[in-house]
């Protein structure tokens, strides 16, 4: 017997929790990662300033790796970017990278 994934349900993404992401230069969540968000079990909306801080800390300590975590339409680097033969590349949009680690090679 084979199970597939619930899509999940339509939900009204309110226009200023994804303006205020944008304002603060974060990448747009998608659909699927706000949906728990936005639609708690309480089944009461959680107000506005409590969803935008709710959403930005679960954004900011996701794994960019995770499936469905970004809108489809967020740009990616390109499939070839560990090439060493390219010395360098213009990248022509907004791309949201992860830092995993700062090693201090100055002391």
């Amino acid at each position: 017997m084979s199970t597939t994934p619930t899509p999940t349900p339509r939900i009204a993404i309110p226009p200023l929790l994804l303006s205020t992401l944008k304002s603060q230069h974060l990448p747009t969540p998608s659909p699927h990662f706000l949906h728990p968000i936005i639609s708690p079990p309480s089944q009461r909306p959680p107000p506005l300033p409590a969803l935008i801080a709710t959403t930005k800390h679960r954004l900011l300590s996701t794994s960019l790796t995770v499936p469905h975590l970004l809108d489809p339409s967020t740009h990616s680097l390109p499939p070839n970017i560990n090439n060493v033969h390219i010395r360098e590349r213009i990248l022509d949009q907004e791309i949201p990278v992860q830092v995993l680690d700062i090693e201090d090679i100055g002391g």
